[in-house]
């Protein structure tokens, strides 16, 4: 069994690895789509929208900044209320080429009364159809697009963080590393995963070298 000097290194291992394999295929900035982060708390319906700034400090935007994210962040210097509140008139001026909800792929999960894992339906029925059914959000790039997507959650340690930087990546660059399924965001096509998943099981089991 692995002590606990053994098993952070073998993450650490794990996360140097993963970077590596992303870093060397990531598109050249020009391909890199603007972004509208905005909070799960978010009520389009409402027409009421919280932006997250991508800049933030900590490990809530960790895999924004490690896929080089920050600097596409389509809401950088424009001016919003208070917790970042905005307007559908606002996000049309800005217009992001993708819009991504914060903590979105637990809507409908057991972290928040559901029953599973991901429930597609249910965050289209929050986020996506309030926005295709306004006379100023259906103008939206993003919306016309298909690009309002479930966003990774903020709490994350070694493992999460893994699992959530390879689903931000194939997000944000569907042609290098694999569309995700809406219906299905977890599951990821062998071939498109970024770490080895029988590693990950080794190290929770206290056996990876």
């Amino acid at each position: 069994m692995l002590d606990e000097r053994a098993r952070a290194r073998a993450w650490l291992d794990l996360h140097d690895g993963l970077q590596s394999e992303i870093q060397s295929r990531l598109p050249a900035d020009a391909d890199t789509p603007s972004i509208a982060l905005i909070n799960g708390g978010s009520a389009p319906g409402e027409g009421e929208f919280y932006v997250l700034n991508l800049e933030d400090n900590g490990y809530e935007m960790k895999p924004y900044r490690d896929l080089g994210l920050v600097e596409a962040d389509a809401f950088a210097g424009v001016e919003t209320g208070q917790y970042g509140a905005t307007d559908y008139e606002t996000m049309l001026e800005v217009d992001p080429d993708l819009i991504l909800v914060h903590w979105g792929i637990t809507t409908g999960s057991v972290t928040f009364d559901g029953d599973g894992a991901f429930d597609a339906e249910a965050f289209h029925e929050q986020y996506v159809a309030p926005m295709e059914d306004d006379d100023v959000g259906s103008q939206l790039a993003a919306v016309q697009a298909g690009r309002v997507l479930p966003g990774p959650t903020a709490e994350q340690g070694p493992l999460v963080n893994a699992f959530q930087t390879e689903l931000t990546a194939r997000l944000f660059y569907p042609e290098e590393f694999g569309a995700v399924d809406p219906e299905a965001p977890f599951e990821v096509p062998e071939d498109d995963r970024l770490f080895d998943r029988d590693r990950v099981q080794a190290i929770l089991d206290g056996e990876a070298a």
